[in-house]
């Protein structure tokens, strides 16, 4: 009997580990960003980020029909995380979901995704990698980001890296 107590207990320690990590992972990535805010003069809502350095893994502009004439409501973001047990973000996926088929657009490296306010602070020693991580995790993660991004993926498979999209399209 007692062997199933312990047995139970580590598949309740586990499972409860497993439940909650995300939520805590990103707790701490947004208890570093409130920091900071109060240490620098810098509101991390209103710092500019770039994705650039996104990689497009399709043609820009796609001329293939079912990416051609997505609905930008059709684009999400699944998040990549390098473990399911200790969770840390690698990066971020920009997915299609056409005919039942994922199709993965483009990905971001949390690595690559940069800031001119955190770069310059890295250099000056006044913040360290682990830090601009932490702050640059919080930010992609943000709703708005996300939007951003969509918005920015959208607009190239449209019209290609370099044109500017009719907004009323």
């Amino acid at each position: 009997m007692s062997e199933l107590i312990v047995i139970s207990s580590i598949v309740l320690f586990f499972t409860t580990v497993v439940i909650t990590n995300q939520y805590f992972y990103h707790l701490a990535m947004r208890v570093t960003a409130s920091r900071f805010e109060k240490k620098y003069p810098y509101a991390i809502e209103k710092m500019s980020f770039s994705f650039e350095q996104m990689v497009y893994l399709i043609k820009l502009p796609s001329n293939v029909p079912h990416i051609k004439n997505v609905k930008k409501e059709q684009i999400y973001i699944t998040y990549d995380y390098s473990s399911f047990l200790y969770p840390d973000l690698k990066g971020i996926s920009v997915n299609l979901t056409t005919d039942g088929k994922k199709i993965t657009l483009a990905y971001l490296s949390i690595d690559n995704y940069r800031s001119p306010v955190l770069d310059k602070l890295l250099k000056e020693g006044h913040i360290n990698l682990e830090t601009y991580k932490k702050i640059s995790t919080y930010k992609i993660k943000h709703p708005k980001v996300n939007e951003l991004i969509i918005h920015e993926v959208y607009r190239k498979l449209q019209v290609g890296r370099y044109n500017i999209l009719n907004e009323t399209s």
